[in-house]
């Protein structure tokens, strides 16, 4: 029970981690709907964003 519990807390992280990674992105997307997803990751540049969890 204790170690699900953990799993689930890692996993609530991973996933908070992950959006707050990518809405920047999106919201750039919807600012500029005629750009690409490549695009707006480009401009919004998270690959420099290394966080670590």
């Amino acid at each position: 029970m204790i170690e699900e519990n953990r799993i689930v807390k890692i996993a609530s992280l991973i996933t908070a981690e992950v959006i707050k990674q990518i809405l920047p992105v999106i919201v750039e997307m919807e600012n500029k709907p005629s750009i690409s997803f490549q695009e707006a990751l480009k401009r919004t540049d998270i690959s420099n964003n290394n966080h670590s969890v």
